[in-house]
Order: structure tokens, then sequence, then C-alpha cells
């Protein structure tokens, strides 16, 4: 509606340039410039309270409404989970053509540890990389009666290309758009809700352990698992 009261003032402009006197010129420009000036005001008034902030991510969610119907939130769970908490993370990153020579796509190398660790960084957890927990992951039991599913996280690591720290084609919009959201099947957040042996859950607890790992099958596709570091030194840790 916007564009078509803009291209009927446009085309009034345009006859009464042509067919007024030249001494109006300017008033028609000056009136004309107006209109387009009220217009604009009238319709960012009537939207100013659509309008998201775009510029942190904990400030917006990012899926399509039906992820609210099926309580499917994690990137809207997490900042309130991890800020300010000591999170440990896996330390085993990978160049582009050691991934390649795996078999997987050249963007893995770029964004398998760097996404997630910047992301934990945005949400101001304090991250910790240890060399020690590569190759540590929950058992298929244990995931399955210890770790509740929060939903997909693609979306959630499609928006990580504003934490990145590259300026060439892996830090872009467009080729995090790519990865996440048609090369990689859905890969999910995952955290243990229950209590550690000293009392304290993933909510209560000022020290997390983050892990990911490929789902069985897949090449690249990773889920997160999030747990308190006394489970993780109790029930993971090799």
């Amino acid at each position: 509606m916007k564009i078509i009261i803009f291209g009927i003032l446009t085309v009034l402009a345009v006859v009464m340039l042509l067919f007024f006197n030249r001494k109006y010129r300017n008033l028609v420009f000056l009136g004309y410039f107006a209109c387009v000036i009220v217009v604009s005001a009238f319709y960012n008034l009537r939207l100013i309270r659509n309008i998201v902030p775009f510029y942190r991510p904990f400030s917006q969610t990012y899926y399509q409404p039906e992820f609210l119907e099926k309580g499917e939130y994690p990137d809207s769970l997490l900042p309130l989970l991890l800020q300010d908490k000591i999170v440990y993370t896996k330390n085993d990153p990978m160049d582009f053509e050691e991934a390649m020579r795996l078999g997987k796509d050249w963007h893995y190398g770029y964004y398998h540890v760097n996404n997630a660790v910047w992301y934990l960084e945005l949400l101001d957890a304090r991250v910790v990389q240890e060399d020690g927990m590569n190759g540590s992951m929950p058992t298929e039991e244990q995931i399955r009666t210890d770790f509740e599913n929060m939903g997909p996280a693609n979306d959630m690591f499609r928006y990580t290309f504003l934490c990145s720290k590259h300026f060439d084609e892996p830090g872009n919009y467009f080729s995090h758009f790519w990865y996440y959201s048609d090369h990689l099947s859905e890969i999910d957040v995952y955290l243990n809700p229950h209590a550690d042996l000293d009392g304290a859950d993933i909510a209560s607890s000022e020290e997390l352990v983050l892990l990911w790992d490929s789902q069985e099958g897949s090449k690249e596709e990773e889920n997160i698992y999030i747990m308190t570091k006394a489970y993780y030194e109790e029930n993971v840790k090799q």
C-alpha cells in the first residue's frame, strides 16, 4: 500500500510539473517531498512496535510461530541458562583441508568448534576449552534417560554469523544460512535437567559442560549436550 501511495504521489507530481507554470515548480517539489515524509512517518509509527532489535541474539528469537507451539525454543532458554556461567567445552578444531579429507564440507572446518564457542562468549559465558574432554560423550542410554530434547538448533546456529570473526565467505550470512538450513539435517540441543550428586542442576550450578557430537550415521550434524560439571565428572568423563 505504501508503494502504491508513493506511486500515485509521483505521478501527480510529474503531471503538475508538466502542466503547471514553471514558477510553481519549487512548490510542487516541496509539496511532493512533504507528502512523502508524512506518509513515511505515518507508516513507521504504525509499524514501530513490530521492529525487533537485531544487535544481540538474545533480544529476539529466530524460529517460526509453529516452534513456539511445540516448545522448541532453545535459543530463548540458553542465554538465561549460560550467562555468567563457567562453561567447559571440547577443544577439537580442524582446518577446512582436514574436514574435506574426512569427507565433510569445507565449511565444517570453520564452524565445527568456532561457532559454538563464539556463541557462548556472546552470551557472556566464561568458556574453558579442554583437550581432555575430546572424545567424551554421554552414552545413548544416558541421553535417553537423563537428557531432554529442547528442539532444533539449526536456526540458532544459522545466526552465529553475527559472532563470526571471519570476514570472508565463511563469516557471511549466506554461507551460514546454506550450511545450517539447507546442507545439514536437524541438529538438537539436549539438556540434563536432573540434580547431580552435589544437589545442583543446570540452573543452579555455576559450572556447566557443553559437548557436541555427530549423530549416528551423520558426517556433520552435531547435537549439543549440556550438563553440570559434577554430572560430567561422575558419568561421562573418560
